[in-house]
């Protein structure tokens, strides 16, 4: 998803945003108007595509490691817009956010 289409979505309520993210052969989904609160284990400003983040995500999950949560914000500053996401490596609980989504580690227990 190119930042324009992040840009529209953050300001339209989240809404272009997809329902869920496939990282490898994990599923994460989506948590609109909200910040994941955890441990971050990392940080990408000034961001171009929500590809950037789960393909590091990606690269956590290949090393045996876990990207519980990915959290996405929308940040005004006087030089403009700017996008950032972060990984979280442990999750300790879900707070409303403006400007954020955050997609959370779908488990499927059977």
């Amino acid at each position: 998803m190119r930042i324009q289409q992040i840009s529209d979505s953050l300001n339209d309520n989240l809404s272009v945003l997809p329902q869920n993210l496939f990282v490898g052969s994990s599923t994460f989904d989506l948590h609109l108007g909200t910040k994941c609160v955890g441990g971050k284990i990392y940080e990408i400003r000034d961001l171009a595509d929500m590809g950037q983040c789960t393909s590091v995500c990606l690269e956590f999950l290949s090393q045996g490691k876990t990207c519980f949560a990915i959290n996405f914000f929308r940040l005004i500053s006087p030089q403009g817009v700017e996008f950032m996401c972060e990984l979280l490596g442990t999750l300790v609980g879900v707070e409303p956010a403006d400007g954020a989504a955050c997609y959370i580690l779908r488990y499927d227990y059977y």
